[in-house]
């Protein structure tokens, strides 16, 4: 590698892309043919593996194949997805909250549930206290981070979903018809966000956007504020901040925007 701050950074990079690979393939995949893949020489590769090696984040399972070091494993031991996605997300959920003067959250799914990994408020102490907190679950059915997440589920686990019912009516707005339910769902994903409007409780409103990983929902990011201030900033503001929070955190977890 040459001492040079351009050509530095290039072989940084490709090793970057190179353990990323390493990484998915799980030792597969001879190097020649990642290699070949990643339009690299083969040189190239097996210099970079070298110095992996020599580190300790990559090991060799077999003829040139290569997979995650045990010193990433061991240093990865206790540390989650979820920890690291409430860790980048926390400051910019935060920023959120001041700047909107609402309650942010940062939920996923898990078991059927949502999930609130992160939950920050930006209102005057005492005003509106929500019942939810961090690292506890709701049901899915009737909330805004429910109803984004479950809109990515594939049309069978959405079936399946539904089919586990019957559905607590909460307020007198909450969904609880299965065939509806399953239209909500549709409508969120063609939408784009999902909303809310007094179903798990009287006096709240709440508006989500997923925060995707490919194709697929992560998580959700929702803002919850009294029903009574709705109509204070439209809808297409509110989104505009939440659409703006999921970007900066998929730039912080190296996703595209």
């Amino acid at each position: 590698m040459r001492s040079n701050g351009v050509d530095g950074a290039a072989a940084l990079t490709k090793a970057f892309a190179l353990f990323e690979r390493l990484l998915a393939d799980r030792g597969n995949t001879a190097l020649a043919v990642i290699a070949r893949d990643m339009s690299l020489p083969s040189s190239t590769v097996y210099r970079l593996v070298a110095a992996l090696e020599r580190g300790g984040l990559v090991c060799r399972v077999g003829r040139g194949r290569y997979d995650v070091g045990i010193g990433v494993i061991e240093s990865l031991a206790g540390i989650t997805a979820h920890d690291l996605l409430a860790k980048v997300a926390r400051p910019v959920l935060d920023r959120l909250a001041r700047r909107t003067k609402a309650t942010v959250h940062l939920g996923v799914w898990e078991g059927d549930m949502v999930t609130y990994l992160v939950k920050t408020t930006g209102r005057a102490a005492g005003s509106m206290p929500l019942f939810t907190r961090e690292h506890t679950q709701l049901e899915a059915y009737c909330t805004g981070i429910g109803k984004m997440l479950l809109a990515y589920l594939p049309d069978s686990a959405q079936q399946a979903y539904v089919a586990a019912g019957p559905f607590v009516a909460l307020t007198s707005r909450t969904i609880t018809d299965p065939a509806e339910l399953l239209a909500a769902f549709r409508l969120v994903r063609k939408r784009g966000y999902s909303i809310d409007d007094g179903e798990t409780a009287e006096n709240l409103h709440c508006i989500a956007v997923p925060l995707r990983y490919g194709q697929q929902a992560m998580a959700a990011v929702s803002l919850a504020f009294p029903r009574a201030s709705a109509r204070s900033q439209p809808l297409k503001a509110r989104l505009l901040q939440l659409n703006a929070c999921v970007a900066e955190i998929r730039r912080k977890l190296g996703q595209p925007g």
